[in-house]
C-alpha cells in the first residue's frame, strides 16, 4: 500500500501556500496526494496547477467564505478522510473553520478506525509565510543544491516531544502495512 497524504485548504488559491513544493516532492516520490478545498469552485487554470503539483485527486466543496464554518465542514471532511484513508493529513492553519473542521474530522476518523495502527496516523498544520516559527516541528526539504529550501509544518498529532530537532519528513516513523516505497523516495530522504 503506497503512502497517502491528504491536504485541506480553504480554496484553490491557497493550495500553493498549503503544500508548496513539499506536496509535489512527495507525489514525485510515489506518495498518493489528495487535496480537498473548502471553497473556490471550479477554476480550470488553478485545477491544472493542482495537477502540476502532483495532486492525483482533488475535492472541491464549493463553500463561499461566508458559509464556511467548522460545523458545516466537519462531516464532509470526515467522510473524505475515511474514504481516502491517508497516512498524513495537512491542514491550512490560517483559516480557522478549515483548521477546526479538519482537526475534528481527523479525530473522528481515528476513533472510527480504532487501534494503534489507525489511519490517519499524523496531523500537521501549515502556517502562512511569516507566521510564528516557535511552533514549527517539521521542516521538509524541497529543491536541491543552491535552490534548496525548507517548508515549515507543525505536527499536532502525535504530539511531538521537545527535542530541539526538527523532523525532515511528514512520514517519519510510519510503517507501511504492505509494499514499500519506490527506491527514489528512499534516496531523496537520504539526501
Amino acid at each position: 500500500m503506497p503512502l497517502r497524504l491528504l491536504g485541506l485548504a480553504p480554496d484553490l488559491e491557497s493550495l500553493k501556500e498549503l503544500g508548496g513544493r513539499a506536496f509535489s516532492r512527495y507525489a514525485e516520490s510515489g506518495v498518493g496526494v489528495t487535496v480537498a478545498c473548502a471553497g473556490g469552485g471550479v477554476n480550470e487554470a488553478l485545477t491544472r496547477r493542482a495537477r502540476l503539483l502532483g495532486i492525483e485527486a482533488l475535492f472541491l466543496l464549493d463553500y463561499r467564505p461566508a458559509e464556511r464554518d467548522s460545523s458545516s465542514l466537519t462531516d464532509l471532511v470526515t467522510d473524505i478522510i475515511l474514504a481516502v484513508q491517508p497516512h498524513v493529513v495537512v491542514l491550512s492553519a490560517d483559516d480557522e473553520a478549515v483548521r477546526e473542521a479538519g482537526t475534528l474530522a481527523f479525530n473522528r476518523a481515528r476513533q472510527a478506525a480504532c487501534g494503534t495502527g489507525a489511519l490517519p496516523a499524523k496531523l500537521y498544520y501549515r502556517f502562512p509565510a511569516g507566521a510564528d516559527r516557535t511552533s514549527i516541528s517539521t521542516a521538509v526539504p524541497v529543491g536541491s543544491g543552491d535552490l534548496a529550501t525548507f517548508e515549515p509544518f507543525q505536527r499536532v498529532f502525535p504530539s511531538p516531544w521537545v527535542t530541539g530537532v526538527l523532523e525532515r519528513d511528514l512520514f517519519a516513523g510510519l510503517r507501511m502495512t504492505a509494499g514499500r516505497l519506490p527506491a527514489r523516495f528512499d534516496e531523496r530522504l537520504a539526501g
